[in-house]
C-alpha cells in the first residue's frame, strides 16, 4: 500500500502505519473505513454482500481498530442490530478520539500547506534563477556587435536548407567567427547567447 497516496493522513501518522505493518493489512476497503471514522467519528466495519444462502459478510473490525490503535485514537464498539447481527457493529471514536481528530485535521492541513509552500518556493527560486540567467545572457549578447559578415553567413546557411548537426556546425562556426571579430570570450552558455543574438537580429529586421 502506497502511503503517499493517503493525503488525509499526516506524515507522522503515515510513518506510524508503516512501522505497524500497514502493508500487510490495509486494503483499500480498510483504509476507506479508517478515513470514514476519522472524518465522521464512526463507521460500520462489517459489510454484507449478496442475499439468502448466497449472502456473506466481511468483518474489518480488527484491521480498522488495529490502525486506530497505531494512531492513538480511542474508540468503542457497540451493536445496534435488533438481533445483534454482525452488520449492526458500530465503531465510534471516544470523546478523546474525537478531540484527537481535530488535531489530526490540523496536522494534515498544516503539513499540506507546508508542502505546497515548499513547492511554490522551489518554483519561485527556479524562476528567479532562470530570469537571472537570461538577464546575464542578454547582457552579454547585447555587447556583441553584429556585422554584415555574420548576417550574410546566416543567410547563406538558411539558403542551403541544411538540417541536423551540419546546420548546427555551420551556425557554430559563423558565431565563433563573430565572437573572434568582437574579441570576446563568452562567460555564459554558447547556444543561449547565440539564440539571444538571433533574437536581436530577428527583432531588428522586422
Amino acid at each position: 500500500m502506497k502511503t503517499q497516496n493517503i493525503v488525509w493522513l499526516s506524515e507522522s501518522e503515515k510513518q506510524l502505519l508503516i512501522n505497524g505493518g500497514i502493508v500487510k493489512i490495509a486494503s483499500t476497503v480498510v483504509l476507506a473505513l479508517l478515513k470514514r471514522v476519522l472524518e465522521n467519528g464512526a463507521c460500520r466495519p462489517v459489510e454484507g454482500t449478496g442475499s439468502g444462502k448466497w449472502s456473506s459478510t466481511k468483518d474489518n473490525t480488527d484491521n480498522v481498530t488495529h490502525l486506530l490503535k497505531l494512531l492513538g485514537y480511542g474508540y468503542t464498539i457497540t451493536n445496534d442490530a435488533p438481533r445483534g447481527g454482525k452488520q449492526g457493529t458500530l465503531l465510534k471514536l471516544t470523546a478523546k478520539g474525537l478531540t484527537d481528530t481535530l488535531h489530526h485535521v490540523t496536522r494534515v492541513v498544516k503539513e499540506r500547506e507546508l508542502a505546497e509552500k515548499k513547492v511554490q518556493d522551489e518554483k519561485d527560486a527556479k524562476d528567479a534563477a532562470t530570469r537571472a540567467f537570461h538577464a546575464q545572457v542578454n547582457l552579454e549578447a547585447n555587447k556583441i556587435v553584429i556585422d554584415e559578415s555574420y548576417i550574410k553567413a546566416c543567410d547563406g546557411i538558411r539558403a542551403k536548407n541544411l538540417t541536423g548537426k551540419i546546420k548546427s556546425l555551420c551556425y557554430e562556426t559563423a558565431f565563433e567567427a563573430l565572437l573572434q571579430r568582437n574579441n570576446m570570450v563568452l562567460e555564459n552558455d554558447f547556444w543561449a547567447v547565440f539564440r539571444a543574438v538571433k533574437h536581436r537580429i530577428d527583432s531588428e529586421t522586422k
